[in-house]
């Protein structure tokens, strides 16, 4: 778990937490291409399989709501507050 240092004269974090968060998005990115790529792979081979691909992920990505709203409620700070969508749809290669 990745718990920020924040520099009490400064009122910032120091460039080492950023990098955590950063390789942390980074693993999580690379988990996520794998997910997709395998859902797609079994989705292709077995379409009686697609319901349970579809609640694998409804299950997961709950889980993860839940974790941040659970964790956004107790610091008080929503991490994905400050994202813009026209920023995201930006970000988006091709």
């Amino acid at each position: 778990m990745i718990e920020g240092k924040v520099d009490r004269k400064e009122g910032r974090i120091s460039a080492i937490e950023i990098r955590d968060v950063e390789t942390s998005l980074e693993q999580l990115g690379q988990a996520l291409r794998a997910a997709v790529d395998a859902s797609l792979e079994v989705m292709a081979a077995d379409t009686g399989a697609r319901d349970q691909i579809y609640q694998l992920w409804e299950k997961k990505l709950g889980e993860g709501w839940s974790y941040l709203k659970q964790k956004s409620q107790e610091k008080g700070i929503n991490p994905l507050a400050g994202l813009s969508y026209n920023r995201l749809r930006q970000a988006i290669p091709g």
